[in-house]
């Protein structure tokens, strides 16, 4: 099979996924209630994400004024977004994934499995930070 096809199959089958479940819970709870239901996670969980993404924001404002790199706010912001995209999709179990993305506690162990994945934190990218770094080298002009 042709590695673009995955995607789509993925795409398909998450689809037809949530359809199943939301058929399941409309049957159970009818389908006024469902569709009230998956509006209003999506619209809660894009209120939440929208406060949770300022105070990120400010986070990593603050680390950059300390002169800090803010590699762990900014993998933060990109697991807000990932739950954000999750909880915009019509369904049960994409809303309830999104939602696992913007508990925070849940949301740090998400990120520290992506640094796992990436070898850890690394050092900012001017030094160790001890203080100004000297250059040796010479100079002329021609």
């Amino acid at each position: 099979m042709n590695t673009l096809l995955y995607p789509f199959v993925a795409l398909i089958l998450i689809g037809l996924l949530e359809l199943y479940v939301m058929i399941g819970v409309g049957g159970l709870i009818g389908p006024f209630t469902t569709v009230f239901l998956v509006i209003f996670t999506a619209a809660l969980g894009l209120l939440l994400m929208r406060y949770q993404g300022f105070k990120t924001l400010q986070r990593a404002q603050e680390a950059m004024a300390r002169g800090d790199t803010p590699e762990l706010e900014m993998l933060e912001g990109v697991a807000l977004l990932l739950g954000g995209a999750l909880l915009l999709i019509p369904g049960f179990l994409s809303d309830g994934l999104g939602f696992l993305m913007l508990v925070p506690p849940l949301r740090k162990v998400v990120i520290r499995w992506m640094l796992r994945q990436r070898g850890g934190p690394r050092p900012p990218s001017g030094g160790s930070g001890d203080g100004p770094r000297t250059l040796e080298g010479e100079f002329w002009r021609d």
